[in-house]
């Protein structure tokens, strides 16, 4: 992604999230949103970022417990 998209993306969901409930499900996701965007961006800037998970390690858990 390009520095200045995802500059503009970010302010735009930096302004909104004040403006929105907290515990609703868009705050959740710009909030994640921003989140990824910060991943992302050490990406660019490192070539490398840790991936996590636990999102999906969880999700198969009770699949394994049966």
């Amino acid at each position: 992604m390009s520095k200045p998209i995802d500059a503009k993306v970010t302010l735009q969901h930096s302004r909104q999230l004040p403006n929105i409930t907290l515990r609703s499900h868009l705050a959740q996701a710009i909030r994640s949103a921003l989140d990824q965007m910060l991943r992302v961006r050490l990406y660019g800037y490192n070539g490398f970022f840790e991936i996590d998970k636990n999102t999906a390690e969880r999700a198969v858990k009770p699949i394994g417990n049966g």
